[in-house]
């Protein structure tokens, strides 16, 4: 494991952040905001069931001393950069495709410099909802515990809400959302429409449009994958293993052939 002595480029500890914003309210009632885009009909199905999809994971090397983040770019396990943690129980995202930028928190940091590019003035806390585009231009949130609200989606550059998605059904429950690339946001929700089965669905987080969505059987964790260029899912069953064009009008599960 590294050490922490001997750690260049460390960077002090940015200001407190003011988890408190007037001009952006959220998944709040009554805090609507006339510029914010509001997103167009939640795209159908372009198919039901097509096997397990599963929340995907991805791997963040966790801070080996308290109050700081390390970057490790490859297998010396010498930290090249060191991200001060913000104080209490943070969240650490990374996008799903290849990115300089990481979310920790409601900050978004520049992992190769060190440097903090942006930072909300909505709190962000561990076990919310959140994506970060891979340009650090996008952030899309939800709170935890609040099934019934929208999806909102931020400018790290104007530091405000920008589009509000309407995408659930039902009694969904929302499972995870990531950004194929600046501009798609992939979102997968279970029990899609009150039914066991889940749905997947892409949207234009900066116009709020719908672009596809395709149903998938009742999934289990770690069942998925993106490939890094955010054009294709992989995903596999007890006796299954598919994939699916994500860049599709209308996306479709399809099997491949088990040696």
């Amino acid at each position: 494991a590294p050490q922490g002595n001997n750690v260049p480029n460390i960077n002090p500890r940015p200001a407190p952040i003011n988890n408190g914003n007037a001009n952006v309210a959220p998944n709040v009632p009554n805090g609507a905001n006339p510029a914010v885009k509001k997103s167009s009909a939640i795209p159908e199905l372009s198919n039901v069931g097509g096997g397990q999809a599963a929340y995907l994971s991805y791997a963040y090397q966790r801070p080996n001393l308290p109050g700081v983040y390390h970057i490790y770019p490859d297998e010396t396990y010498q930290p090249k950069v060191v991200i001060p943690l913000p104080s209490g129980t943070v969240s650490m995202n990374r996008p799903v495709t290849a990115s300089d930028f990481l979310l920790l928190g409601s900050q978004v940091w520049n992992v190769k410099t060190g440097e903090r590019v942006s930072s909300l003035g909505v709190k962000i806390d561990h076990g919310d909802f959140a994506a970060l585009s891979p340009d650090g231009k996008l952030i899309a949130y939800r709170g935890r515990g609040n099934d019934s609200a929208p999806i909102a989606i931020f400018s790290t550059e104007t530091r405000g809400q920008t589009v509000e998605l309407e995408a659930r059904k039902g009694d969904a429950r929302l499972e995870w959302l990531g950004f194929l690339d600046a501009n798609r946001l992939m979102v997968v929700w279970s029990q899609w429409n009150d039914t066991r089965d889940n749905a997947v669905q892409i949207w234009n987080a900066e116009s709020g449009e719908g672009l596809s969505a395709f149903g998938l059987g009742p999934f289990t964790r770690k069942d998925m994958s993106v490939s890094p260029d955010g054009q294709q899912m992989l995903f596999h069953t007890s006796d299954t293993v598919g994939y699916v064009a994500l860049s599709s009008k209308k996306p479709k599960p399809t099997p491949l052939p088990m040696p």
